[in-house]
């Protein structure tokens, strides 16, 4: 009996004995971590929106006990059956690398988790921002580039910004003082009269006839009947001009001055684009007469020095040489005609000025003389070398635009002969070549009364040098340039008047024409004081033949002026 009780003992034993040892094993077993696998890859969403990467097979993903499994806000809850992405779930291979292998799984998923995140968060602030500043610049170019492309100009620098910035400021000018009134004249003239805050008569107004009368006297007399024009500056200096027949927009206009006289054809325009915008505003472009091979004669270096004194030019003993000595001093050698052509130019600008003086000062005493301000120069400002220089330089690019306007005119004779369709219909034009960013310096060719933005008042008179500081005309279609050499009682030196596009243009005009007409005179002396061989006409071309009526219809309109200003006074 005792010895079965023994013996179910130890069978009971050895059944405890063999139970634990296999559920050590099976525990053993069931703790054993499983097989590392190779860790792939995987590009995951931003973390801002993460998004779920598909369902992967439940043999490729790392199981763990339902209930261990957390939401974010702690209470357990069953797992569902979305997968989580690989590299939320794998080990991070640097982790095993380093023998990680203790660290429980879910703390080590959590840590994989916040360093996952913080990088995503890190990369994609960073992407962001790139992305931004990138849309940023890329915005500001286009908007550059549009802008640009827009007004239809090359990209400026930075000295071209500052100016542009100050070029669209809006100049105002304090409107000078005008008292106006309608007057009938002893002659039955109908005329409207404006006068100066002193008194002084500015401008008389009938149907057919304006006269204005500048700060120093000098008066401008226009004069429009039946299609013709009739302007003049003083006593020997003006022009008459009518329209071509059979040619549209085209004008042949006979200009004196200095008592020579000089034919040419102008382009008529109602008005023009410029950047987008409609200026309207009459204006008259010049045409070049002679043909491509004497521009080019005249732009090429001759090759040789010319001395070339007053004597020879005929100034010698002239009055108006003797008045301006002080101002303008010719070139001792010429080696290019532009250098020979600078000097008749300003030469006979000087000579319109003298004559205009003339008649100036005899209206001036009559007037109590002009008014002096702060504006008004005290001395005469020399036309330094600089100055000159510049104008030399103006002359040259001049020629090789005139040889470049010939040579498409001979291409093209038909656009000189356009039949004219409706000579009433406006016509928009180019933009005036005085708003050309090539074209700054303007000599002044009449007399011409400006005003500055505190609204005083000077003239500028023919051979003035002005150079323009802005590039965009206001609403008014006009200008602010600065005044860069004067004479006595013009506008000082300095001073930023206010010009009107138009004047400025009959400026560029009357630049051009001189130069012809220069030519023309260069090639009558052409071989004698030493002075090199032109081409002849027969390659060059002629100049048209002026009006032979001309100067006597200057003088009609000037004693008709007289008498209308005798009448007001």
């Amino acid at each position: 009996m005792t010895n079965k009780r023994i013996l179910k003992k130890s069978t009971i034993l050895l059944v405890l004995m063999i139970s634990s040892a296999l559920a050590w094993g099976s525990q053993k077993k069931t703790n054993a971590p499983a097989p590392a696998k190779p860790a792939t890859q995987v590009k995951t969403a931003p973390a801002a929106k993460p998004t779920p990467a598909p369902s992967q097979p439940v043999a490729q993903q790392q199981r763990q006990p339902q209930d261990q499994v957390r939401p974010s806000g702690g209470t357990r809850k069953p797992a569902v059956a979305t997968a989580k992405p690989i590299s939320e779930v794998r080990p991070n291979a640097t982790e095993k690398a380093a023998g990680n292998r203790n660290v429980n799984n879910t703390k080590r998923i959590d840590n994989t988790k916040r360093i996952t995140t913080a990088k995503k968060t890190e990369d994609t602030k960073k992407t962001v921002k790139t992305k931004d500043t990138d849309k940023t610049t890329q915005t500001d170019k286009t908007k550059e580039t549009d802008k640009t492309k827009k007004a239809g100009e090359p990209e400026k620098t930075d000295d071209a910004k500052k100016i542009d910035k100050s070029k669209k400021e809006d100049h105002t000018v304090k409107p000078a003082s005008r008292t106006t009134e309608n007057r009938q004249l002893k002659d039955g003239t109908k005329a409207q009269v404006s006068r100066r805050s002193d008194g002084r008569v500015v401008d008389i107004q009938t149907k057919a006839m304006t006269i204005h009368q500048g700060v120093h006297g000098d008066r401008t007399i226009v004069t429009k009947l039946n299609g013709h024009t009739i302007v003049s500056t003083g006593t020997h200096s003006g022009y008459m001009q009518h329209p071509l027949s059979g040619y549209r927009n085209t004008y042949f206009r006979t200009t004196w001055r200095g008592g020579r006289p000089h034919a040419g054809f102008y382009r008529g325009y109602d008005g023009y684009y410029y950047r987008g915008v409609y200026h309207p505003m009459h204006y008259y472009r010049y045409v070049p007469v002679y043909r491509p091979a004497f521009y080019r004669w005249a732009y090429n270096p001759w090759g040789m020095r010319v001395y070339y004194s007053p004597v020879a030019w005929g100034w010698a003993g002239a009055p108006w040489f003797g008045l301006y000595g002080g101002f303008f001093t010719s070139y001792p050698v010429y080696d290019t005609a532009s250098l020979w052509l600078t000097d008749y130019l300003l030469a006979a600008n000087l000579q319109a000025a003298y004559q205009a003086g003339l008649a100036a000062h005899a209206a001036a005493s009559d007037n109590g003389g002009p008014p002096s301000g702060d504006s008004t120069a005290s001395t005469d400002t020399p036309l330094n070398s600089v100055v000159k220089q510049a104008i030399a330089d103006e002359v040259q690019q001049q020629l090789a635009a005139q040889q470049a306007a010939a040579a498409n005119s001979e291409s093209e004779p038909s656009s000189a002969a356009a039949p004219e369709a409706n000579p009433a219909e406006p016509t928009s034009g180019p933009v005036p070549d005085a708003l050309d960013p090539a074209q700054s310096l303007f000599v002044v060719s009449s007399n011409l009364d400006v005003a500055t933005a505190d609204g005083q008042e000077c003239e500028l008179t023919s051979g003035d040098v002005i150079d323009r500081i802005d590039d965009a005309p206001g609403t008014d279609n006009k200008v602010q340039v600065k005044v860069i050499s004067s004479k006595k009682n013009d506008c000082r030196v300095g001073a930023k008047p206010m010009v009107a596009v138009d004047d400025l243009q009959e400026m560029h005009n009357s630049f051009r024409e001189q130069l012809d007409a220069g030519l023309q005179a260069l090639q009558e002396k052409s071989g004698t004081d030493g002075l090199p061989k032109a081409p002849n006409t027969a390659v060059t071309g002629a100049a048209p033949k002026p009006d032979p009526g001309a100067a006597n219809e200057i003088q009609s309109q000037q004693q008709k002026a007289n008498s209308l200003v005798a009448q007001v006074q």
